[in-house]
């Protein structure tokens, strides 16, 4: 076998290798991003601190807009979203089985 094109397969091979880690680990990112969000929506509007500044009728609107825009306009969201993140890097497994599937 001609070791030129023995090698260039397995460049071949390792490029489809890395290219599907790559990808594994995107898609992990964003089910945390969407198990941040939950807890945070939760948070947010559950939480009495945060009733004197809006109805719960009012978060409740709120938390069905995009999580970009939750981040940028609303100091409390932001709030509830760090501390979420706080829960998940302390206790991730329960974090996980608590906010893993929407409900």
């Amino acid at each position: 076998m001609n070791w030129k094109i023995f090698i260039n397969k397995m460049k071949k091979l390792l490029g489809i290798v890395v290219l599907g880690l790559l990808l594994v680990s995107c898609s992990d990112k964003e089910e945390k991003v969407e198990s941040l969000e939950r807890c945070a929506d939760n948070i947010y509007l559950d939480n009495e601190v945060f009733w004197t500044r809006d109805n719960r009728s009012k978060r409740l609107d709120k938390i069905d807009f995009p999580l970009k825009s939750k981040l940028n306009n609303e100091d409390a969201y932001r709030k509830s979203f760090a501390y979420c993140e706080k829960l998940l890097e302390e206790n991730p497994i329960t974090f996980n089985e608590a906010y893993k599937d929407p409900y």
